[in-house]
């Protein structure tokens, strides 16, 4: 065990001197390695249970059979496992090999600040776990810059990193439904006031002191989505600067698994973010495809770029649309009746979108304030049960006008803005997947009408409280301009 603990320790520091250059981040990644240090663990207690026994049979008696059978089986598992984790050590001189661990860690600490975590409602544990977290994704920035400058990285390791990380950003998807909205795991933004709309005592206070009107903390419910889009944005950017087209088509295809989840969970601002932040690199890189001599020349990379990336606009849609087909107005019923109000936790176990988890939150303090006073619940089922559904319809009102938003500023007008600078083939190829997602909108619209003028008709008894209502003539003419428009476009492409 001492031999085999020296030749290891031996391998990892032939490992570890590449990481001179490294982060002190990166290098805190290969002395937590997880399996290595168990291996290590193992050898260290098989070799103190061997002295310990020779101390025994010194001291006093033959150690009994059971024990010399166990230092037996640890010996003969250190000797198997050697042989493998000494070839996987090596395996170490490639830092995106740690990146398993550094997600484990990150989605650890989001379930930490979930409501399955300890103190989940201590405000200081809240913001302990976020302060980890956003660590974590600084270690991850880094060891993806560290796969882009690495020449040898960049094609082996780096997909795969972007990879995981969009799977971490689904699992944190997942895990957000289980973190209360005015938790302090979301970091706060600072909104500053206007001077003439501020209440008399707060401009006083500035006024005599000389200084600024406080601003109000703000949640900002996506910075861990923020930090992420970054890292996306930075490899995106170097990915295609470097000319490694089929990388990045490879990337945006991964990204689209995600984005429909955004739109299946009603967080289309959130997918609206990503496109902001990914379309300004792509529209300076394709602008740059300027004709040679009146030709344009494009390979078949570049071509399956701009498609990869226009599926992934469409790809919220389809989520979108794949949610209102599926919700069944029984079944959202049956889960707002199912929660139980007087228990701050279980709000948060029925999978509730979070754009809806705030009307629910908002709900419970009043009903909890209610009981408090007249020793009862006295709101009827079917009034609480309206005011989550009224929620569900304002979430569809402005996720549908957000899609409607999209068909003008991206298909429309990017689609315009190439056949301005004679890029005609990518103008032909953006408004031909326009079209494709207007026909998708057609299809799926009657999906959506139907279950919002069931829920309006049988659950919306009060007819007073204000509600989104939707002009479902208004959004056909908007889906039939939009798409006159895109037949227009291709009409221009089609001399060249």
């Amino acid at each position: 065990s001492g031999l085999f603990l020296g030749l290891y320790f031996t391998a990892i520091s032939v490992v570890s001197s590449t990481y001179a250059r490294f982060p002190d981040s990166i290098r805190n990644l290969l002395l937590r390695e997880k399996v290595g240090n168990f291996y290590i663990n193992i050898l260290s207690i098989t070799t103190v249970l061997s002295i310990l026994l020779i101390a025994c049979k010194v001291f006093w008696s033959d150690p009994g059979i059971i024990l010399s059978l166990f230092v037996l089986v640890l010996g003969c598992f250190g000797i198997f496992c050697f042989g493998l984790l000494g070839i996987r050590a090596f395996f170490f001189f490639d830092p995106s090999s740690f990146c398993d661990a550094l997600f484990q860690d990150i989605i650890k600490h989001v379930r930490l600040a979930s409501i399955s975590g300890f103190k989940c409602f201590d405000q200081n544990f809240q913001a302990h776990y976020q302060k980890i977290a956003a660590q974590k994704i600084k270690t991850l920035r880094a060891l993806v810059e560290i796969c882009i400058n690495e020449k040898h990285l960049q094609e082996s390791s780096l997909l795969p990193v972007l990879t995981k990380t969009i799977g971490l950003l689904e699992a944190y998807q997942i895990e957000r439904s289980k973190i209360p909205s005015d938790s302090r795991w979301y970091s706060r933004t600072p909104v500053h006031k206007n001077w003439f709309l501020s209440d008399s005592s707060s401009f006083a206070i500035a006024m005599e002191s000389h200084s600024f009107i406080q601003p109000d903390m703000v949640p900002n419910i996506y910075w861990f989505e923020d930090e992420i889009a970054d890292i996306f944005e930075y490899s995106l950017k170097n990915m295609l600067s470097q000319k490694n087209i089929q990388l990045a088509s490879d990337f945006l295809n991964s990204l689209c698994g995600y984005f429909e989840k955004t739109g299946y969970d009603l967080e289309m601002q959130n997918n609206i973010n990503f496109i902001n932040k990914l379309m300004p690199i792509l529209d300076t890189y394709f602008h740059s495809l300027s004709p040679v001599k009146g030709i344009e020349q494009y390979d078949d990379a570049q071509i399956g770029l701009l498609e990869v990336w226009s599926v992934c606009i469409m790809s919220a849609l389809l989520g979108f649309y794949k949610l209102s087909r599926e919700l069944k107005l029984e079944d959202l019923c049956n889960r707002i009746n199912r929660i139980c109000w007087h228990d701050p936790v279980d709000l948060y176990m029925h999978d509730f979108s979070p754009a809806i988890l705030s009307r629910i939150e908002y709900l419970q303090k009043r009903l909890k304030f209610e009981y408090s006073v007249e020793g009862k619940t006295i709101t009827p089922d079917w009034y609480k049960r309206q005011l989550i559904i009224v929620r569900h319809l304002d979430v569809f009102k402005e996720c549908l006008d957000k899609l409607l938003e999209s068909l003008d500023t991206i298909f429309i007008s990017k689609s315009n803005i190439f056949i301005d600078r004679k890029l005609f083939i990518l103008s032909a190829l953006l408004s031909k997947r326009g079209l494709e997602t207007c026909s998708k909108m057609r299809a799926n619209f009657s999906y959506l009408e139907k279950t919002v003028k069931a829920i309006t008709e049988k659950e919306i008894v009060e007819k007073d409280i204000p509600y989104s209502k939707i002009d479902w003539d208004s959004v056909r003419n908007k889906i039939n301009e939009a798409y006159d428009k895109l037949v227009e476009i291709q009409a221009k492409c089609l001399p060249t």
